[in-house]
């Protein structure tokens, strides 16, 4: 379980790191403590779930606090736990970036070089 006073120690030494789900707003705020988290990832395997994928994304949609901006780190917007009236709700925001919808027990698979 990472502890934030010590979350880039144990960052450097996993060799796969999760983002579970949960709030996507308390995570951003956490993750934001550390700006170049990111950096962190090379070599290793990074999982995400629902809030964890949010913070990861470019663009996302959560039920709890509507559109929000993620880090980047996955070129893409994303809707988790995507229902399909939800499929407009991105259209308009950064439409160069691929809309990435997943319904429950989907997931994708990204090789990112880092």
């Amino acid at each position: 379980m990472a502890r934030e006073e010590v979350f880039i120690e144990q960052m450097q030494w996993a060799d796969i790191i999760y983002f579970h789900g949960g709030r996507s707003e308390k995570l951003l705020q956490v993750l934001k403590k550390y700006p170049d988290f990111a950096h962190h990832f090379r070599g290793k395997i990074i999982g995400a779930d629902s809030a964890g994928a949010n913070a990861l994304s470019s663009v996302f949609f959560s039920k709890t606090i509507g559109i929000g901006e993620g880090f980047g780190i996955i070129p893409t917007k994303i809707i988790c736990h995507f229902k399909n009236e939800q499929r407009a709700i991105l259209d308009q925001v950064r439409p160069e970036l691929p809309l990435l919808c997943l319904s429950e027990y989907q997931f994708k698979t990204f090789i990112l070089n880092y």
